[in-house]
């Protein structure tokens, strides 16, 4: 995420000359202004593990870290102990090889085997991955491979998330971002695919294209429209953080509907001094936990801002805020507790039932 966030950066500083724009606009659907005074305290993120390991891009289930790698396997598996099992599929241009990856979402069960969905986005297949028994077989084992199809060949897929909804049916986030140079670039959308036939079912049509008065007046909505996603357990609801602006969102997944909450007190969409805001974000069946910055971004002197750790509820109320003493790039949620991955390649770890147990104070 943190390599993709970049590429973005730097296409929204080469892309537009205007200094500010009305965040608003960029949403079909009510945002409201929510305060930001609720109760504050300290956070203690534990020891870190993993020092030295790769552990950005990684999600965090069943006691192992799953990361994206830098050699001619698109994934790593390593223990909590930082040993590395092994690495995984391999990538290349045969059918039953993925020629790309984004960063895994979820895992989930298949009968006794655990499985993950690996997206390519360049030749926009869906490998469906039993990591369970590619670790006991030493192989990659793919359960399905899926084409999807468009009835506009040219349409774009870069996805830059994926759920299953259920055994049928996935939702993503098509942020529509990589045609941005070619002239191709859409809005982009929450979308839901068939997996029997690979063809798009639903769009949600949530943003718009703002427009200004510059030399470029299309502002690209694959850049300021990036966001950090999850989803509820139950499949309900959708929720997102916006990472250019201080903003975050909940997406009823069957009736469309979405409500927008917009921190007060925060700088909001500033082109000339872009600040970064939703880092990550994850959650359980009761509370969204979302990593925020709020730093200035290419600062030539540097930075060094603390993070923050936000706790909201499926309602969208603001519930707690966490201080923390330094910089992460990611969270993961694995049962109760929430890795927090940095920039020196650590994990730090922290219990979501403490957590928990402060709220109900």
């Amino acid at each position: 995420m943190e390599r993709i966030l970049f590429c973005l950066v730097l296409s929204l500083f080469l892309c537009i000359s205007c200094t500010s724009v009305d965040e608003r606009s960029f949403f079909n659907f009510p945002v409201s202004d929510i305060g930001t005074d609720v109760p504050q305290r300290n956070l203690d993120v534990g020891n870190d593990t993993l020092v030295g390991i790769m552990a950005s891009d990684c999600i965090v289930r069943d006691t192992v870290i799953i990361a994206l790698s830098r050699t001619e396997y698109l994934f790593s598996i390593s223990g909590l102990n930082g040993e590395l099992s092994g690495e995984y599929c391999r990538r290349g241009r045969a059918w039953n090889e993925p020629l790309s990856a984004l960063p895994l979402t979820e895992t989930y069960r298949l009968g006794d085997n655990t499985c993950a969905d690996v997206y390519s986005p360049m030749d926009a297949k869906l490998f469906v991955w039993n990591i369970s028994r590619s670790i006991s077989e030493g192989r990659d084992v793919y359960e399905d491979i899926i084409q999807f199809k468009d009835e506009d060949e040219a349409r774009l897929k870069p996805w830059m998330s994926l759920y299953m909804l259920d055994e049928d049916r996935i939702i993503v986030y098509n942020s529509m971002q990589s045609g941005y140079g070619d002239g191709l670039v859409g809005v982009p959308d929450y979308q839901i695919y068939d997996l029997d036939t690979g063809t798009l079912q639903r769009e949600y049509d949530l943003f718009n294209v703002v427009e200004k008065d510059t030399e470029d007046p299309v502002l690209s909505p694959s850049v300021f429209l990036t966001n950090v996603d999850c989803i509820k357990p139950d499949r309900s609801r959708i929720a997102f953080g916006m990472y250019f602006m201080p903003v975050f969102c909940i997406l009823d997944i069957e009736s469309g509907e979405a409500e927008g909450y917009r921190l007060k007190g925060h700088g909001g969409l500033d082109l000339q001094e872009a600040h970064r805001h939703f880092v990550d974000i994850q959650s359980d069946d009761e509370y969204i936990y979302a990593l925020y910055s709020g730093e200035v971004m290419f600062n030539d002197e540097g930075t060094d801002v603390p993070d923050m750790l936000y706790v909201m509820d499926w309602d969208g109320n603001l519930l707690c805020r966490y201080d923390m003493s330094r910089r992460f790039s990611g969270l993961s949620l694995d049962g109760h507790k929430l890795y927090l991955t940095h920039y020196e390649g650590a994990v730090a770890v922290v219990d979501t039932d403490m957590i928990k147990r402060d709220l109900q104070q």
